[in-house]
């Protein structure tokens, strides 16, 4: 999933969900592998993801190499292709990609602070809301 970072400031994707990405592509958002790194202290001693819970969660894996995240993109970009979409601008591209980044993060902290369970279809929900 990738995008212009320098058109996301002229999107009319929601500034929140805009700033998180840029955040979040600076590496700025505060993953437990960011916590660790300033060495804060979880009460569960807990840094792994709350998808796969076997990998430091750090931007790289939470986004990209996360089975779950990885997934959830998938059936993202490959609902635009079953709607006929046909020829999809860069910026349907963006928005789907800045949506899908927001949903998983919105996931994530649902399963952290909510005691929440890993749910595709939870997080696809989202996804949709998101895309408008």
């Amino acid at each position: 999933c990738i995008f212009s970072a320098s058109s996301q400031w002229k999107s009319k994707i929601p500034s929140n969900v805009t700033a998180f990405s840029w955040r979040m592509l600076q590496d700025r958002i505060q993953t437990k592998g960011n916590l660790l790194k300033r060495r804060l202290t979880l009460p569960d001693n807990n840094y792994s993801g709350p998808f796969c819970s076997q990998h430091l969660e750090i931007v790289q894996h939470l986004f990209l190499s996360c089975t779950f995240s990885q997934e959830v993109c998938s059936l993202s970009f490959r609902g635009l292709w079953i709607m006929g979409v046909g020829s999809i601008s860069n910026q349907r591209w963006e928005i789907v990609w800045h949506s899908v980044s927001w949903s998983v993060w919105l996931h994530r902290n649902s399963i952290i602070f909510n005691n929440g369970s890993k749910n595709y279809k939870k997080v696809m929900e989202l996804v949709k809301i998101v895309e408008f």
